[in-house]
């Protein structure tokens, strides 16, 4: 962590002195846009996962891609949101929890979709508001229509199951409901209710974007799981429950209440148990707890990390 941080800082001051001392938002933006591309290549290269910008619209999205089983499903992993950071916007934070929970999936075939904006080309190339309260608009979810198509066609991929972390989460709901490709549902700190979470963390909410809990019904028939941090103070049970009581009722859907883990900590270190916790329509909805693990997935790598 440290020396991620010394690393970030040199990054600033050389911006700084590529403009004659002039620290300008723009070059900040770029320096630490750099930093978090850097960090992600780091992140994925050791799994096999390669870097593929896709054009969707009039959007850019930033995937990192490991197939080998052509003409099969694919785990589809969608990251969370950009947060402000004085001038910046950074993927993820400083821990880009969903391209983590990829990049510890062990499966034949694993693709990581950033948001919209993500990870390509400079900061100031997106207008704010699509790293903002836009990040749900329609434009953003008919972005990743195409972009579901484009791997699909890229890859001769037969379907997909989605895990959605964070603000990825509502999007992962909206594919789940236009799609028929979409095999099953599953979330990491799920944004599941975007109005009650812009409430409860005082944040601007756009009322022209989607709002998970407004499709929540077309999906009762969908396999889904939904994790929820124990300790998580950003997106508590209360907004699943929202997204619940908007589904009704139905033998579909499963919640995990995980302890030690809050909004970003914690979920990279147990997703080797919370990934294959199973997913049906056969089990009534219960509270499932699962046991911490602290033993850390980073060791997993090369040939022998990989298991179809």
């Amino acid at each position: 962590m440290k020396r991620s941080l010394f690393t970030a800082l040199a990054l600033l001051s050389l911006s700084a002195c590529t403009n004659n001392g002039d620290i300008s938002a723009p070059n900040i933006l770029d320096s630490f846009g750099y930093f978090k591309e850097e960090t992600a290549k780091r992140i994925a290269a050791p799994v096999f996962m390669l870097s593929r910008t896709i054009k969707a619209n009039e959007f850019n999205i930033q995937a990192y891609e490991r197939i080998y089983e052509k003409a099969q499903p694919t785990i589809l992993y969608i990251g969370g949101n950009s947060r402000a950071s004085g001038v910046t916007r950074t993927p993820e934070g400083a821990n880009p929890v969903g391209l983590r929970l990829a990049a510890h999936d062990p499966k034949s075939n694993v693709i990581y979709l950033a948001q919209v904006c993500q990870y390509v080309g400079h900061a100031s190339d997106c207008p704010d508001e699509y790293m903002g309260d836009k990040r749900h608009a329609p434009e953003v979810i008919e972005a990743y229509n195409t972009a579901l198509n484009n791997i699909r066609g890229f890859h001769d991929i037969s379907g997909f199951h989605i895990v959605g972390y964070d603000g990825g989460a509502g999007i992962a709901v909206a594919l789940a409901a236009q799609r028929e490709d979409v095999l099953s549902l599953r979330t990491v700190a799920g944004i599941l209710d975007t109005q009650f979470y812009a409430h409860i963390n005082n944040t601007d909410f756009d009322s022209g974007s989607l709002n998970p809990v407004d499709i929540a019904s077309e999906l009762s028939d969908m396999p889904q799981r939904h994790f929820i941090g124990q300790l998580d103070q950003e997106v508590p049970p209360a907004i699943y429950h929202s997204y619940a009581q908007a589904m009704g009722k139905t033998p579909c859907s499963q919640v995990t209440i995980v302890p030690d883990a809050g909004h970003i900590d914690g979920w990279a270190e147990q997703w080797g148990k919370l990934r294959v916790m199973p997913f049906t329509c056969d089990a009534p909805e219960h509270l499932d707890a699962v046991p911490f693990d602290p033993a850390s997935l980073d060791k997993m790598g090369g040939p022998k990390g990989i298991s179809k």
